[in-house]
């Protein structure tokens, strides 16, 4: 095994479920390679050239440079998003202007009114259920 290998193997019991796996860094290189990019024969020889390693590192450094450039745009679309909030806040007015007990006040006048309707409503038919059992009961 080359050193610049690795290998681990783990196993059920009585040798059943046994599974063994090898990466080498040229697994590596071939996995961050693009698609587009032709892979390089394993001959057996001592490794990657270091071109490999240079197309290698450029790709990462491309591709690090995209997430950068992503985050960028993501944080200036934040800005810009939290700005939009400030404007319609300010024009607006803030809550904390507003003065809730006005429109608390009758809301929960109604709130009592519509318990006192439902209360009233389980009497009522509680009522009919009570005088239809009893006239049921005097029938028969």
């Amino acid at each position: 095994m080359s050193r610049n290998s690795a290998s681990s193997m783990f196993g059920g019991a009585g040798g059943q479920g046994a599974r063994a796996s090898v990466s080498s860094l040229q697994n590596l290189r071939n996995a961050l390679r693009p698609e587009s990019q032709p892979q390089a024969p394993s001959s057996g020889l001592s490794g990657p050239t270091p071109a490999d390693d240079k197309k290698t590192m450029e790709n990462l450094n491309n591709r690090l440079s995209g997430y950068l450039n992503r985050g960028r745009k993501l944080e200036k679309s934040s800005h810009d998003l939290e700005e939009q909030i400030r404007e319609i806040l300010e024009k607006r007015g803030q809550t904390a202007d507003r003065d809730w007990d006005e429109i608390e006040k009758p809301l929960a006048d109604l709130r009592k009114e519509v318990r006192e309707k439902t209360m009233e409503n389980a009497r009522v038919l509680l009522q009919i259920d009570n005088l239809g059992r009893s006239s049921l009961w005097k029938r028969f």
